[in-house]
């Protein structure tokens, strides 16, 4: 009788017993090969180290490279690890950045810093030149060194001078001119801004769209975002509707439908109309993604799905969601 053939399209890294390997969203094991360090996919790539050593929390030699899901090496590694983002890879070189594609071609070398491309942008800095590098490795936009700039996000970069926050179009001109204390990145066409102690949202015109009441806030997600107002947490939609009262220690961003609350020393997963699906039971716990979210018990890391059904023994020591690196997913612990 034939055996189906594992799936493959959707890989997470797990660790155990200080190894990495990959798994699949049905907890099977895809690799055997005892990897010291493991990232998550992206675009089709993961960056891994076989052949270092483990010291504490430091990886000690061994050559970095990307595997595909088949296992595929590239024909290139590196002394650090890194990722590929955009068709392009940022990597070091004689202890500068360099632009790499992905047949290990040097595009462009030798920048004392170089972040990772967001719409064909990179925010890079090269002795006494700041700015945004295109694909080429060219300077599209170059900006003064008073001013210290972010990615973009969704067309425009937050950035700070004189201490005070705005946003820069791709243009490297000031969309939106700095006059906020602290301000997020766009998300679903809202930034968190803050001014004397109180934040708000604004829109991408630079428009107060949400008024400056809120203590803390986190980002748009699904149409809703999470917000503390007296020490508790609720939930607003676009508007500033509140859709979900405040009444948590702690809350997630929605994802999948689904949001992971702390309540009384727990965490629990509600959907957007604040009712409990999966009851408070874990001591931390990330987002959903691909119908799967990482859940602590006892100190191990495993997965249940939205009906908080345990698909995935809790049983690995670290863990990565079952999504790209691209895609954010802090771990939301007490």
């Amino acid at each position: 009788k034939k055996e189906l053939a594992k799936s493959t399209d959707i890989q997470a890294a797990v660790l155990k017993n200080n190894r990495w390997e990959f798994i699949n969203k049905e907890g099977e094991l895809l690799t055997n090969e005892g990897y010291v360090y493991a990232d998550n996919f992206s675009e089709g790539w993961a960056c891994v180290n076989k052949d270092g050593s483990r010291m504490g929390g430091k990886i000690i030699g061994g050559k970095y490279y990307l595997i595909d899901k088949k296992g595929t090496k590239s024909k290139f590694s590196f002394d650090e690890a890194f990722r590929l983002q955009d068709g392009i890879a940022i990597v070091s070189i004689d202890n500068k950045k360099a632009m790499i594609d992905m047949s290990g071609n040097v595009i462009q070398s030798g920048f004392d810093q170089l972040l990772h491309f967001v719409d064909g942008l990179a925010p890079a800095k090269k002795g006494e030149e700041y700015g945004y590098l295109n694909k080429k490795g060219e300077w599209a936009v170059k900006l003064d060194k008073s001013i210290r700039f972010d990615v973009f996000s969704e067309g425009l970069a937050r950035s700070k001078k004189d201490n005070k926050i705005g946003f820069l179009d791709t243009q490297g001109k000031w969309k939106i001119p700095p006059t906020f204390d602290t301000a997020g990145q766009f998300s679903e066409q809202r930034a968190s801004v803050k001014k004397n102690r109180k934040y708000g949202f604004i829109d991408p015109s630079g428009k107060l769209v949400i008024p400056l009441e809120y203590d803390d806030v986190g980002r748009f997600a699904e149409g809703v975002c999470n917000v503390k107002q007296n020490n508790k947490w609720g939930y607003i939609d676009k508007s500033g509707k509140q859709i979900v009262d405040f009444q948590y220690n702690a809350c997630r961003f929605f994802h999948e439908g689904l949001a992971a609350v702390l309540t009384n020393g727990k965490v629990g997963f509600i959907d957007k109309k604040g009712k409990m699906i999966i009851e408070p039971q874990y001591k931390a716990a990330f987002d959903f993604k691909q119908g799967r979210a990482m859940v602590e018990v006892d100190g191990k890391m495993g997965f249940i799905d939205r009906t908080g059904k345990v698909v995935i023994p809790a049983k690995y020591d670290r863990i990565n969601p079952f999504v790209n690196v691209e895609e954010s997913n802090p771990l939301f612990r007490l």
